[in-house]
């Protein structure tokens, strides 16, 4: 690359950051401003639902006289709720704040317990995904301290299965 070009490269270099850094300082903001207005937002259904009687709350949705979705609501009322404890405010990232805002879609999505194997029939299962692991990746060819690692933490499991073959 000649000098003229270098050059040319690197203004443009310095130049888009600038924009960068621009971008970034309004991207701050404006998510600063949605968790403002989730918040103002949460603030606000906490006053309506503390001043209507018990049972009207689910109608305001479903009359449509709130035009918001009762999922979108919880998220306001909940970011409300952790701004008002300092939760947001504590968050070490932008990332981290705005997840605090989403909550926890997964755990209200499904109300149905997730089923679980019996532990005895889980342990089966998994002790056999990680023999067929060893057979794809033979212990003769690992490090040998990873050997020595593996051994270290399946002696108790082995003193347990084999008592007679580990003498204490």
């Amino acid at each position: 690359m000649n000098l003229i070009k270098l050059s040319d490269t690197i203004h443009r270099v310095n130049a888009r950051e600038k924009d960068i850094e621009e971008h970034a300082g309004r991207a701050l903001t404006a998510a600063g401003n949605l968790v403002s207005e989730m918040a103002l937002q949460g603030q606000d259904l906490f006053a309506i639902k503390s001043n209507i009687v018990h049972g009207e709350w689910m109608d305001l949705f479903e009359s449509n006289r709130l035009r918001i979705s009762y999922k979108k609501a919880q998220r306001y009322m909940r970011v409300a709720t952790r701004l008002k404890d300092g939760q947001v405010q504590s968050a070490s990232s932008l990332r981290e704040a705005l997840a605090l805002c989403q909550g926890d879609e997964e755990q209200t999505q499904s109300t149905e317990p997730v089923q679980r194997w019996p532990a005895p029939t889980e342990g089966i299962s998994r002790a056999g995904k990680f023999v067929s692991f060893i057979e794809r990746h033979p212990i003769e060819r690992w490090p040998d301290v990873c050997v020595e690692r593996l051994r270290t933490q399946m002696r108790p499991i082995a003193a347990k299965l084999w008592p007679d073959l580990f003498v204490h």
